[in-house]
């Protein structure tokens, strides 16, 4: 394995991880009220705020900034696509895990990879072998088959949609970050959060819903400030990161470790142990990662 592949693995298990925390500290910050709007907002925010100051506090010296300039205007296209897909990803996404179970939300939001599969195939960006083919497959039964007994419990219909749609738009955000040509990740990602804010105020505005910063609330404020860290910051940034050594359903085949992640996060903060389903489901999304990544050493 190269030790370019090798990084970028890391990359994307770290974001998975780090993915699973959204969903939780999403639900927690409707419980005080915290439209979607407002969560996606403050959530892209927070993040772009804390990229900031790793790039112009923490590492200074590493960031070449009129060679920037001049990547950032010829890879515009691909950042101003990459904003908007994101922005609506938020949105709809947030709002499934209000309007849905968290399980529905990340099992639906997760056929990502079968959508970037077939959008590589149809734009040429990776061939698709039928190993690739076997690998993505197995991790969306594997996921399915996690959350099997929660899709009867009475998950709303539209809550499923918003997620089918969030998974769409994530979906073009990924395939748009692989024609990025910036080696400058963190500083790509801070545009990108940038052009985001604004897309979500103007929408907003159009339907009429109120953006509120949860002051009055001190553990609000608490889960929206990790929520622009760990999830945001952290993992998209390393997400797209990790596009550089894999093919695009490679890495959003990773993001499976979401629904695996949120479920070992339930179980210490709520002591709720996984059913049978979300075991063998579990070990089977770990066998599918294992088998894309052996066969791309």
């Amino acid at each position: 394995m190269s030790a370019l592949r090798a990084k970028s693995l890391s990359e994307a298990l770290v974001a998975g991880f780090a993915f699973g925390t959204a969903s939780i500290f999403i639900r927690f910050l409707s419980f005080y009220g915290v439209n979607s709007f407002s969560i996606a907002f403050f959530r892209l925010l927070i993040g772009v705020l804390i990229l900031l100051v790793l790039i112009y506090g923490l590492l200074p010296n590493k960031v070449d900034v009129k060679t920037f300039d001049r990547e950032i205007l010829r890879d515009i296209k691909v950042v101003v696509v990459m904003a908007l897909a994101l922005s609506l990803h938020f949105i709809f996404y947030i709002q499934s895990v209000i309007d849905t179970y968290i399980i529905n939300a990340t099992l639906l939001v997760n056929t990502t990879p079968i959508l970037t599969l077939i959008m590589s195939y149809l734009l040429g960006v990776a061939r698709v072998s039928r190993v690739d083919v076997v690998g993505v497959s197995l991790g969306f039964l594997g996921a399915f088959i996690m959350v099997i007994n929660g899709l009867g419990s009475g998950g709303t219909l539209i809550g499923d949609i918003e997620a089918l749609v969030a998974a769409l738009l994530y979906a073009i955000y990924i395939m748009a970050g692989k024609f990025l040509s910036i080696k400058d990740t963190l500083s790509v990602m801070s545009v990108v959060y940038v052009f985001s804010i604004p897309v979500i105020l103007i929408y907003a505005i159009i339907i009429g819903v109120p953006i509120q910063f949860p002051l009055d609330s001190f553990w609000a404020l608490v889960f929206l400030i990790s929520l622009g860290i760990i999830p945001t910051a952290v993992g998209h940034t390393l997400f797209i990161s990790s596009l550089k050594g894999l093919k695009p359903h490679e890495t959003s085949l990773i993001g499976l470790l979401e629904p695996v992640s949120a479920t070992i996060y339930s179980i210490f903060l709520f002591g709720e142990f996984p059913p049978i389903y979300s075991i063998v489901g579990g070990i089977i999304i770990a066998f599918s990662i294992y088998v894309v990544s052996v066969k791309g050493a």
